[in-house]
């Protein structure tokens, strides 16, 4: 049902994007990628300088959608007043609507592979609606490489040491931190000691009497 869910809210930006254009689509594409890059990646860092930022159950959901929302909102922004609103580039009618329905088919993709993963590290992850849904069960292998395939790329041209896997990594940290951990077994409670019988000497047997005033000789 993920996928399905995924497909629908793609089809819904795809829409939204032929209303919008090749031009300004590629720039919101372009807005949300390096915005939900940043929230994963400054995650650490956020957490270092507010520490409660971090907290349980809902610091890691809380400081990664604010960071996301935050810095689309000033791109957004910057890019609407410097670009979109001031410069008009006329592309081909084709381009302008099946290249922004792709963009847009792309973007709701990414938004809602984002989502998941919010929705995957909080505790309602463990609803039974969400969990019918196919949260947080499936979101590694559905939305997590698609996700993971946008921010490597933005990965490998700004930083030094990008691995192919570093988003995943980061992830999968975030998922394991938000895991329901498991009680610990109480320890087995040791066999009461059994009592120790106190070793005393055993009773001498009744010494018979041999002299022959002994009643019990005369009976002989």
């Amino acid at each position: 049902m993920l996928f399905w869910v995924s497909i629908l809210v793609g089809a819904v930006f795809a829409w939204f994007a032929v209303q919008r254009k090749f031009y300004e689509t590629w720039a919101m594409l372009f807005n949300l990628v390096i915005s939900i890059y940043l929230a994963i990646f400054l995650k650490p860092v956020i957490v270092d300088i507010v520490p409660g930022a971090g907290e349980p159950p809902y610091g890691n959901t809380l400081s990664i959608s604010v960071t996301a929302a935050a810095i689309f909102l000033v791109m957004q922004g910057l890019c609407y007043i410097l670009f979109t609103s001031q410069f008009t580039i006329p592309l081909p009618k084709i381009l302008d609507i099946i290249g922004s329905g792709f963009l847009g088919l792309f973007a709701g993709l990414l938004v809602w592979s984002f989502v998941a993963l919010l929705i995957s590290i909080a505790p309602v992850s463990q609803n039974t609606i969400v969990k019918k849904i196919g949260l947080p069960a499936h979101f590694e292998q559905t939305a997590l490489p698609y996700l993971s395939w946008w921010c490597n790329m933005i990965d490998t041209f700004v930083s030094d040491r990008a691995g192919e896997h570093a988003t995943e990594y980061m992830v999968n940290e975030m998922l394991k931190s938000a895991a329901p951990k498991k009680p610990a077994k109480a320890a087995a409670q040791p066999a009461p000691p059994k009592p120790v019988e106190p070793n005393l000497p055993k009773p001498a047997a009744p010494e018979v009497d041999q002299s022959p005033e002994s009643p019990e000789l005369n009976q002989t």
